[in-house]
């Protein structure tokens, strides 16, 4: 998402909150990757943009990642924006919004731009690192979520096996002569 109009455009934010009249937003498990790119002026990207005075319901157990441009790029990144104030760091954020007390910042690795399964062995920091939410018990592609610590962001990486104990043996008492 693009934000424009405020005072320091072109900006971007994977999480765009516009009004304070927003209410009831449950954001947990989520992976808000921004890795846009401006040229011109310093511009800035985030991972959650969000008005003054908004108040949150639930918003944990996040992965809030983006990074800076190089090569004479000059993107700057900040985890957060509340307001006018920007927050570069995950530490930042978590103290200004009182949120976000068990995400991490940690770079996810997707197949590709447009296959957004995790790569198991790249994304070591989101698998097993989230929280169960009632009623959420399959992925974006129908795989189990673990029901005690699910992963981060949409895919479940590391998916639970179901399993089966089997029968063995099967044992008949006789019966008693009568």
């Amino acid at each position: 998402t693009q934000v424009f109009g405020s005072p320091i455009e072109p900006a971007s934010a994977a999480l765009v909150v516009t009004q304070n009249s927003v209410t009831g937003l449950d954001a947990r498990n989520n992976i808000f990757k921004n890795t846009q790119t401006f040229t011109p002026g310093t511009p800035r990207i985030y991972s959650c943009w969000v008005p003054a005075g908004f108040t949150f319901t639930t918003f944990n157990y996040n992965d809030l990642y983006g990074n800076n441009g190089t090569g004479g790029n000059p993107t700057l990144y900040h985890t957060g924006r509340i307001g006018s104030s920007n927050y570069t760091t995950l530490s930042n954020w978590q103290a200004a919004s009182g949120q976000d007390l068990n995400s991490v910042s940690v770079v996810p690795v997707f197949v590709s731009n447009t296959d957004l399964h995790l790569i198991p062995e790249s994304s070591g920091g989101l698998n097993a690192s989230a929280t169960p939410v009632l009623n959420v018990t399959t992925d974006f592609d129908g795989q189990f979520r673990n029901g005690f610590t699910p992963d981060m962001g949409a895919d479940e990486v590391g998916a639970p096996e179901i399993v089966d104990a089997g029968i063995t043996d099967i044992f008949f008492e006789p019966a008693p002569c009568a």
